[in-house]
């Protein structure tokens, strides 16, 4: 694996086969057993990709906000070409961190709301008020039934097709 600049993520694709290197110019696509270099994209030049997932060995995911990063479209990139195969404009306030589902069908953005939406319409499926504003980008549980964020004086798990709060827990205190 040799990306050729400083690297400030890596990620391995849903099944395991695709290892992403994430560097300032650019992110390459490797065969995770080999280290054979698949393929290549430069960031978009219209905007700040936020996050991005390799749900299929075939095609990257990559969330693109706009400049004033509120505004955002789903990217997907050919894996092996780094061609573009399309965009999906997302509905709504997209602002925050944000972390796409392990197969790449849903995506979940955070600032003072938390939003899931459904990758391929861009339409939300729920959304929800966040008490204080969470600073940690939201995760999946690796089934995809839930998603956790984290903020200064709690972690919240909720139900990933419903937004129900599971459960709230202190950072320093007790569950509830």
């Amino acid at each position: 694996f040799r990306h050729g600049d400083d690297l400030t993520a890596a990620y391995f694709s849903a099944d395991g086969t695709v290892l992403t290197t994430v560097g300032a110019d650019r992110v390459q696509f490797w065969d995770a057993a080999t280290g054979v270099r698949l393929g290549g994209v430069t960031p978009d030049d219209d905007g700040d990709d936020l996050a991005l997932v390799v749900a299929d060995p075939a095609v990257a995911l990559f969330l693109t906000l706009d400049g004033d990063r509120k505004k955002g479209r789903v990217r997907r990139v050919a894996v092996r070409t780094g061609q573009p195969l399309g965009a999906t404009p997302l509905t709504g306030d997209a602002q925050g961190m944000a972390r796409f589902s392990r197969d790449g069908r849903r995506l979940a953005t955070s600032h003072r709301t938390l939003t899931v939406f459904d990758v391929a319409t861009g339409r939300p499926l729920w959304k929800t008020q966040l008490k204080t504003e969470f600073a940690a980008e939201p995760a999946w549980s690796a089934d995809g039934t839930r998603v956790v964020v984290a903020g200064e004086k709690s972690v919240v798990v909720f139900d990933a097709d419903t937004g129900y709060r599971v459960r709230t827990a202190a950072v320093a205190g007790r569950a509830t």
